[in-house]
């Protein structure tokens, strides 16, 4: 059975294993932000259903894209070429945005997200958050919520 224990903004967790492991949550976050971030990170084991969450993140991501390459948006508008969104993972959300820079067109910014997108299994295959940047576009998911979510 694991302990978790608050002090303050310092969390001790302690089990029958005699393993222990202290975390300190960011100086702006609540103790109730910081416990939901802890119980997510703690319970976000997604080795026993890889596929699946891979698949669930790649479909989130490739939405985001057409989101952010869509002929909706509109140019010098404060979300132009970027797109957050969620998706359930039962008791879990996955958090995703995808964003490039203003200077591509919305053709040029679906090639970029299509061609990071691309990349995702070698650098993400499996893992409970991931981001890749390269110089026009980039990409990032997470299981807590680290952006605002966006409409169009």
């Amino acid at each position: 059975m694991i302990s978790i224990s608050i002090l303050g903004d310092v969390v001790v967790f302690s089990g029958d294993n005699s393993i222990y492991v202290k975390l300190q949550c960011r100086g702006d976050s609540s103790t109730s932000t910081c416990r939901s971030c802890l119980d997510t990170a703690f319970s976000g084991d997604v080795s026993g259903d890889a596929k699946s969450f891979n698949e669930k993140t790649r479909t989130l991501l490739y939405k985001l894209k057409e989101k952010a390459s869509s002929k909706e948006n509109i140019p010098n508008k404060k979300n132009y070429l970027y797109a957050t969104g969620e998706e359930s993972l039962g008791k879990m959300k996955l958090y995703a945005m995808v964003q490039c820079t203003q200077d591509l067109s919305i053709k040029n910014c679906s090639v970029c997200l299509n061609w990071i997108l691309g990349k995702l299994p070698k650098c993400c295959n499996g893992k409970q958050g991931g981001r890749f940047l390269s110089t026009s576009c980039n990409f990032r998911y997470e299981l807590y919520p680290f952006v605002k979510l966006t409409t169009i």
